[in-house]
């Protein structure tokens, strides 16, 4: 069974997905997509490559060469009762069709559907119980929400791993399936090249092709399986427009179309199926340029520019919305601004940026990934000595947290990325040094409600 032509990048990336047991909400928050987008995809993608079930498209997955078997999540073997969780999220199967193992069971496929039913419906009720609470500000309740409050509690999500192969800052990460990909950076003394890779399954680095083009200083997108890391900074201190896209799956290096401009230290965002690239440097000064690239047409576009010049700053996209937060100015000032970008809206008849809460304090050169629409930042510095505090953003509260971290200095320009709900720190730079280290954050949090009697 081969990979027919048909099917586009995100259809790749969605099918990949899928055979990795990802439900339709899953797929829609990791890709930034809705999950009425996810079902259309999957429509097409079945009728293309023929099949009629998310268990067929997986093992077509698999058959095409797509994933290794390893990696996907599969139906139970015979006898067991287990049940991939194939919908939006409900843990139910979404074709209707019983599993192997589940045949001729129909009495405790109910029973289990009907034990969900019952659960979700008391969660929802609590949920809406402290909602209603909330909302009309009972003088006994303090409406405050904070996250673990006991700080050693908190502290003990984050873990040592298996330190980077080579030290590194200003590095582009990118998650795909179980594995994490560490390429380019700084490492103190010159600029790399190194693509080294962990699998957060054995816990074990191991290395790519090296990167054609040494860089840093530079940010990567993942649309189809591939990582596409745009610009940055050579050897020589000069900047490349250069777009080299990395295929994990065939360990092999390509070129896209050049950025329009060469740039380093922008911020990068993949949404719906495309790159939007903001700000940065272009070797003489700080812009305040938009760029969408388009993989299909392998084709950048200039969009609506920021309204302030700035680079070293993060991105992320939280509630269908992109995020740009932080950031270097051009009088070198470390920037408290955080502006909403709407790429729907940026259709030359509409304004697509807004502004939301700022930041406690200015930064810039910090790692940012988002987890279940909510945004963390971690590392980077401000404009005052000592450790800029980890923080969580939550777009729809458009509110401001703080959050423990280890008792290490995280750096500048460290490498973050999510996988799931744990997110991974990686390198950075502190006192002119490279950084190795390398951490997890399990981020289920706990958002509480005290109670003050009065």
């Amino acid at each position: 069974m081969s990979v027919t032509s048909d099917l586009s990048e995100r259809e790749l990336e969605i099918l990949v997905l899928v055979a990795t047991g990802a439900s339709n909400k899953q797929i829609a928050q990791q890709l930034s997509i809705s999950t009425n987008t996810v079902k259309v995809h999957l429509r097409n993608i079945f009728s293309k490559i023929e099949v009629s079930s998310r268990t067929e498209a997986a093992m077509y997955a698999v058959n095409a060469g797509l994933l290794p078997v390893e990696a996907g999540t599969f139906p139970p073997v015979e006898g067991s009762s287990s049940v991939i969780p194939l919908d939006g999220g409900s843990g139910q199967p979404s074709d209707g069709l019983p599993f192997q193992g589940e045949q001729g069971q129909p009495a405790a496929r109910s029973g289990r559907r009907l034990q969900w039913t019952l659960w979700l419906a008391a969660a929802g009720l609590l949920l809406l119980l402290a909602a209603l609470l909330v909302w009309r500000g009972l003088p006994w309740i303090s409406t405050t929400a904070e996250l673990a409050p006991d700080a050693t509690a908190e502290a003990s999500r984050w873990k040592s791993l298996p330190p980077m192969p080579t030290p590194r800052f200003g590095l582009a990460v990118a998650g795909i399936g179980s594995q994490i990909f560490a390429i380019g950076g700084d490492n103190s003394s010159a600029v790399s090249d190194v693509v080294e890779i962990y699998d957060t399954n054995n816990g074990v680095w191991s290395s790519g092709l090296h990167k054609p083009l040494p860089v840093a200083d530079v940010n990567a997108g993942v649309i189809g399986g591939r990582i596409y890391v745009p610009g940055g900074r050579l050897e020589t201190g000069r900047l490349t427009e250069v777009l080299e896209i990395y295929d994990p799956r065939q360990n092999t290096w390509s070129q896209g179309s050049p950025l329009p401009v060469a740039l380093s230290a922008y911020a990068l965002v993949t949404f719906e199926g495309k790159l939007y690239l903001f700000g940065g440097w272009d070797g003489a000064k700080v812009v305040a340029t938009v760029y969408e690239y388009d993989p299909d047409r392998d084709v950048w576009t200039g969009k609506t520019s920021m309204k302030i010049p700035r680079r070293f700053a993060g991105a992320a996209v939280a509630s269908g919305l992109v995020y740009l937060m932080g950031g270097e100015s051009s009088d070198g000032k470390a920037m408290e601004n955080n502006d909403v970008y709407q790429p729907a809206l940026d259709d030359g008849k509409s304004t697509p940026w807004s502004a939301a809460s700022a930041l406690p304090e200015g930064r810039l050169g910090m790692g940012i990934t988002s987890i279940a629409d909510i945004i963390y930042l971690a590392g980077g510095i401000g404009n005052q000595d000592g450790d800029a505090p980890a923080l969580i953003y939550f777009p729809d509260e458009n509110k401001w947290l703080s959050f423990v971290t280890p008792q290490a200095n995280l750096g500048r320009q460290p490498g973050f990325e999510s996988i799931g709900a744990t997110m991974y720190l990686m390198g950075g730079e502190s006192g002119g040094v490279a950084l190795s280290s390398f951490r997890s954050y399990q981020a289920i949090y706990t958002v509480s409600i005290p109670l003050i009697i009065k």
